[in-house]
């Protein structure tokens, strides 16, 4: 199921769409042409208070269908009014927007099998019963067989009770007709033929002859197999999906021990910064805030190094690239940078995230075999010999300075 998020003003304004929204209306034009054909479909909650400001807010939840001319595409719109506790230039609501189209396109499938499958059972008669106060059965229809695997005359003398699959279910339905007339919809397991069981649903009443004495119990019993097996295949669902959020907090709480994650505004300030980012810098939270990426800086790149980062990201691009920043005791530590900014409807920066791995290892070693490499070519030229490396194969792979220049005479 696809996610985001935008932000909406009281004065109809929209602002913030996170990268997983503009990613899922990309067939529209854009944010305001999408939430125009929304807002035409979509009733606005009434406002409440917002209790952490006073401020007028909006809660609820609305599904919407629009078509971007080749498909139609369903979405659940969730209004849950401000987001305080995340730091972003803006007091409007928060609208959650899921894109549930392959969901209800599954939901819809499996709705109409169920369709077919009850207009099936309305083709097939249902078991009507009789019995008198003690339970036995008087009468019982053909269709018990269809259902239990029992014929009438199977049936006609035994016991209600025994075939209900516990007594709790019997006494049960005894004590509701102690205080009604009427049972309706009332689940009880039957016993059916070689040890097997089925749920069904009765709907029943009380019997009374002229003088309004109880004389009996009659009633429809109904197989709700498939119903039971709905309700199981939906709570297994709801289990998987249950699963599926547990996941995604646990790739947070991952996300959060391995990668430097830092948010900067428009001028560079930085905004968020994570526990690793705190860990690794060596500078606390409070340090960070408010300032700008030059307190890591280390001088190691060039003016142009960065000119040109900025340039991409301020342009709406994703920066890639490997930078050297300084920790607060003065060492140096290497990261593997991704820079994305978040946009303003009118295509406007206003937020650049970086998520970022340490790689100062590797850059290490890179360095210290840059180093031997160095080192052996230059003992190599020194020696006035042509050294050369082959393969198991024979496979020419490396040569000195001189090896080289004797492979180029040699191939002139």
């Amino acid at each position: 199921m696809k996610t985001g998020f935008f932000f909406r003003q009281e004065d109809g304004s929209l602002s913030s769409p996170s990268s997983g929204l503009l990613a899922i209306i990309d067939s529209w034009q854009s944010l305001e042409q999408w939430w125009l054909l929304i807002r035409s479909r979509l009733t606005l909650p009434a406002p409440t208070q917002c209790p952490v400001c006073g401020m007028a807010q909006r809660l609820g939840e609305e599904e919407v269908t629009l078509s971007n001319g080749k498909q139609e595409h369903v979405f659940d719109i969730s209004f849950i009014g401000h987001a305080h506790e995340i730091t972003l230039p803006q007091t409007g609501d928060m609208l959650l927007v899921h894109e549930v189209t392959d969901e209800r396109s599954r939901f819809k499938k499996l709705s109409a099998e169920v369709l077919q499958y009850e207009s099936l059972c309305k083709a097939i008669e249902d078991v009507y019963f009789r019995i008198d106060l003690n339970g036995l059965i008087q009468f019982i229809s053909p269709s018990s067989y269809k259902l239990m695997r029992y014929r009438p005359e199977e049936l006609r003398g035994c016991s209600l009770k025994d075939l209900c699959a516990t007594l709790d279910n019997w006494l049960e339905l005894l004590e509701i007709f102690e205080k009604t007339d009427i049972v309706e919809d009332f689940d009880v397991v039957l016993k059916c033929q070689k040890g097997h069981q089925i749920p069904v649903s009765m709907n029943a009443r009380l019997v009374f002859d002229a003088r309004g004495n109880r004389v009996g119990i009659e009633g429809i019993l109904r197989d709700i197999t498939e119903r039971e097996q709905m309700d199981t295949l939906l709570a297994e669902r709801t289990r998987k999906m249950q699963e599926s959020l547990v996941k995604l907090e646990n790739l947070k709480r991952a996300l959060d021990q391995h990668a430097l994650v830092s948010i900067t505004d428009s001028e560079g300030r930085i905004t968020y910064v994570n526990e690793w980012m705190v860990k690794v810098s060596q500078y606390s939270w409070e340090e960070l805030i408010g300032q700008g990426h030059r307190k890591l800086n280390s001088d190691y790149h060039p003016k142009s190094f960065f000119k040109e980062m900025w340039r991409i990201i301020l342009s709406g691009g994703v920066w890639r690239g490997e930078i050297c920043n300084r920790r607060k005791d003065g060492g140096e530590f290497w990261v593997d940078c991704t820079i994305f900014p978040i946009m303003t409807p009118s295509g406007k920066p206003f937020q650049f995230i970086a998520i970022s791995t340490e790689i100062s290892n590797r850059i290490q070693i890179e360095q210290r075999l840059q180093g031997n490499r160095d080192f052996l070519l230059g003992v190599t030229d020194a020696m006035g010999e042509g050294v050369y490396v082959l393969d198991l194969h024979g496979r020419f792979c490396w040569g000195g300075v001189r090896m080289n220049c004797w492979a180029a005479i040699y191939m002139n």
